[in-house]
């Protein structure tokens, strides 16, 4: 494979990068190339000893994705960033996505808990209004108490979100290390 071959390869395969980061890694390759070529060693070997253009391309997507994960926030980029690290090697289905969904079904599931307790106090209502119950001023109690508590763990789990956000984002980049061979940086 000749230089030109492999660099058109990275670009082809690097659309979803910003122009600007494309340009930047293609420059960056073909720095290397060219001075591996004043060198004197053969273009073809230094092409091939570069490695796959495929795999170089998803793991620096698989970077580019837990950069703006990082950077902005969301549902989507986090989303992204596990299907870029999972792209990068079949084994990373079971070790990023297994934890990243487990911890997706806990939170959501305190989050459903938290919600169901803040509303306790409209179970009140609807017992005072249809049932009568003979304990209004304990029913009371308990339904602000109880809303109060899944107000204030509904508070808790935001912040809980935020940090588990950061916790999945570390896991990832030390899992992406690791399957590139770099060790945790």
């Amino acid at each position: 494979m000749t230089k030109e071959i492999f660099l058109k390869e990275i670009d082809k395969r690097l659309k979803s990068l910003s122009n600007e980061e494309r340009e930047e890694i293609l420059f960056d390759f073909k720095e290397h190339i060219d001075a591996a070529l004043s060198e004197g060693r053969d273009e073809q070997e230094i092409v091939e000893g570069l490695g796959n253009p495929a795999a170089i391309a998803k793991e620096l997507q698989a970077e580019a994705s837990l950069k703006i994960a990082e950077q902005e926030r969301s549902i989507t980029n986090i989303g992204r960033a596990v299907m870029a690290i999972i792209s990068v090697s079949l084994i990373n289905l079971l070790i990023v996505l297994g934890p990243a969904l487990g911890m997706l079904a806990l939170y959501i599931g305190l989050y459903g808990a938290a919600a169901v307790l803040s509303l306790s106090p409209l179970v009140f209502l609807f017992k005072v209004v249809f049932l009568h119950s003979p304990n209004l001023l304990f029913d009371f109690f308990v339904s602000i108490t109880m809303g109060s508590f899944g107000v204030l763990c509904s508070i808790g789990l935001w912040r809980v979100g935020k940090w588990l956000y950061r916790l999945l984002i570390r896991y990832m980049r030390f899992n992406f290390l690791i399957m590139k061979g770099d060790g945790y940086k």
